[in-house]
């Protein structure tokens, strides 16, 4: 998705590597835009949701789980769970 908006608007500068401290770059005038599951107040920033939230379970057809109509929480106990990059104490799955 990265390559096709590079190609699209070249003069547009990507910064994926930013990903933990892109809100202080955005507050310093470093960056002019950011996508973020995060939503800090902030008195300079305006924030605008791009879309809902929504939890997607992703698996193999051969997996157990996907045979279950509804699956819950502790459907997922022993299993590795992928995230996107946050710090561990801020996923809310641990508590």
């Amino acid at each position: 998705m990265l390559d096709a908006f590079r190609k699209a608007l070249p003069d547009v500068d990507i910064r994926p590597g930013l990903v933990l401290d892109a809100l202080p770059a955005l507050a310093r005038e470093e960056v002019d835009l950011m996508v973020s599951f995060e939503l800090e107040q902030h008195p300079n920033l305006e924030f605008s949701p791009l879309f809902d939230y929504e939890l997607i379970f992703v698996a193999s057809s051969q997996h157990v789980l996907v045979q279950k109509k509804w699956i819950r929480a502790q459907d997922f106990r022993n299993k590795i769970l992928i995230t996107y990059l946050i710090d561990r104490s801020r996923l809310n799955v641990f508590s």
